[in-house]
């Protein structure tokens, strides 16, 4: 009869909304923890953002996603249509989005510029500092559950920037964070696992953020 609560996810560049469910196994790792009883049943929803690109001719444009036109999307489309569909909660505090790669950018655009969205944000393997809005509402971000991890070896989770597209590492987006006075990690360090850039990584952070800070 309790309405669920739902994580909402992104893949990242080039990738498509079946990502989470095969390479990244998170199917059965939620299951697992559910089975175990280290967090509540909820339901997972993956976005399909790839369509999302600015309209331009560099061949590169999938760094380039048009991040206010997913922002409406999800806002205006998508969550209506799984709060009207399925038995889950309407409240922000039950509602969680997180991604990987690009899609740690798209939800770096959620946590900066749709802050009351989601009660909880996990971005993984990046972090898009350029996507802080002069207006962001310090206040309620403060607020919000953060969640920043990378691969040990992973080449965005160091730099903050490594090229003139403005795409940012994890550690540029704590240090902002830092600045703000917001906490992540539960007051936490930024999370770090063995791997790289790579589908031996994302599962390994995805376990720690449902096991650990989902919902906590």
């Amino acid at each position: 009869e309790e309405p669920y609560k739902v994580l909402y996810l992104s893949h990242g560049g080039m990738g498509s909304e079946g990502d989470w469910f095969h390479q990244g196994n998170l199917p059965n790792i939620a299951d697992r923890l559910i089975a175990e009883g280290d967090i509540e049943p909820f339901i997972m929803v993956s976005t399909e953002n790839s369509k999302f690109n600015l309209t331009t001719p560099d061949p590169d444009t999938y760094f380039n996603p048009d991040y206010i036109g997913i922002i409406k999307d999800v806002r205006d489309c998508l969550i209506p249509y799984i709060e009207e569909h399925y038995n889950v909660s309407h409240d922000a505090a039950d509602r969680a989005y997180c991604g990987l790669s690009r899609g740690a950018n798209v939800t770096s655009g959620f946590l900066f510029r749709a802050t009351d969205l989601f009660g909880s944000y996990a971005l993984l393997s990046r972090g898009a500092v350029y996507l802080l809005s002069a207006d962001v509402d310090v206040d309620l971000l403060r607020t919000r559950n953060i969640y920043l991890g990378g691969g040990f070896a992973d080449f965005d989770l160091l730099k903050r920037t490594y090229n003139l597209k403005g795409m940012s590492s994890v550690l540029g987006l704590a240090w902002t964070l830092d600045d703000l006075g917001v906490d992540y990690n539960n007051k936490g360090s930024v999370k770090i696992v063995p791997g790289s850039h790579d589908w031996f990584t994302w599962p390994q952070l995805a376990y720690d953020y449902l096991s650990g800070y989902l919902w906590k």
